[in-house]
């Protein structure tokens, strides 16, 4: 069947979704491991081949060379790899490993006592004495962001590795988080950040950036090997 690329994602990320297992599932089965519906592997193979073909045939530009997909949990890129990869050999498709660094940045909210802080500044000053030292409390504060305001997501390939642990040198290191990452909510599944900073140059007279960065593993998809054309 003939695919494009907003179908292609949307139900490979499907597909790979109903094969990960859930924590409770991971948490429950220590003894063995997880299983995978039949029907679901069989979804996650029908859509890899038809990809293949695609790329295979007279139009192969519409769709991506590659799709990094990052799984729900940081446990469940392991676990699809022992039950893919005799999918991906059959078909041969490649199928690697890839660490990735993900940024969310963008505004915070401003902490409720902010403005009755200012006027005590200006009445402080107002009374002759010098400006206290404002941003000193909140150098360490838990900042939140401003839902209201846009963020952006960049997405750097640190490492890509063949399944052997061999390491793959030629890869785009900025992803297109429109084309080449998959599921488009991958952001609700990303948790704790595992570095954050904030930058408040003008202290409590200016706005608060917040910098996230998640480090977090992906399986990366190309039906012909190339992982350097967008």
């Amino acid at each position: 069947m003939s695919m494009n690329a907003e179908s292609l994602r949307e139900d490979l990320a499907e597909a790979l979704r109903d094969c990960e297992p859930d924590i409770t599932s991971l948490r429950t089965t220590k003894k063995k491991s997880p299983t995978i519906p039949p029907a679901a592997l069989d979804e996650v193979r029908q859509l890899l081949q038809s990809w293949k073909e695609d790329m295979e045939g007279t139009n192969p530009n519409k769709l991506p060379e590659f799709l990094y997909y990052i799984p729900n949990l940081r446990a469940g890129g392991t676990f699809l790899i022992k039950h893919l990869k005799p999918i991906v050999k059959t078909l041969d498709v490649e199928l690697l490993r890839a660490d990735l660094e993900i940024q969310k940045f963008g505004y915070a909210i401003e902490p409720y006592d902010w403005e009755d802080r200012r006027q005590y500044i200006r009445d402080y000053v107002g009374c002759g004495n010098e400006s206290p030292l404002d941003e000193e409390e909140y150098e360490d504060a838990n900042f939140e962001f401003d839902d209201d305001s846009e963020y952006e997501i960049n997405i750097k390939v640190l490492e890509v590795f063949k399944l052997d642990g061999k390491s793959v040198k030629d890869f785009i290191v900025n992803l297109d988080t429109n084309i080449s990452v998959i599921p488009d909510i991958y952001e609700e599944d990303m948790g704790k950040p595992d570095e954050k900073s904030h930058d408040m140059d003008e202290g409590l007279w200016g706005e608060i950036t917040l910098d996230h960065r998640f480090h977090r593993s992906a399986l990366v998809f190309s039906p012909r090997g190339i992982l350097t054309v967008e």
